[in-house]
């Protein structure tokens, strides 16, 4: 209850606390939590307004492939299409 308390009241925190207080949970996590957390932060930035983007984020769990796509292109874990497809 402790971190729910916590992540309400920091609706009513100046802007500075509250970014002392991410910075604070940030420098906590693993590079891997990281690059999702900067990830998710970019996308909440750029708050697409594109109909087709909007259609591809009604999908269920649409947006969650793809930050694991794009997380392995990152670490470059990608396979050939070709490996996969030959008639292509």
């Amino acid at each position: 209850m402790g971190k729910i308390k916590e992540n309400i009241s920091a609706y009513s925190v100046r802007k500075s606390e509250l970014l002392r207080r991410t910075q604070r949970r940030l420098e906590k996590l693993p590079a891997r939590k990281l690059a999702l957390v900067n990830d998710i932060l970019l996308y909440i930035e750029q708050e697409p307004s594109d109909p087709a983007t909007q259609e591809l984020l009604r999908i269920p769990g649409f947006f969650e492939k793809f930050l694991e796509a794009a997380q392995e292109v990152k670490h470059e874990r990608l396979v050939d299409f070709q490996r996969i497809r030959r008639d292509v």
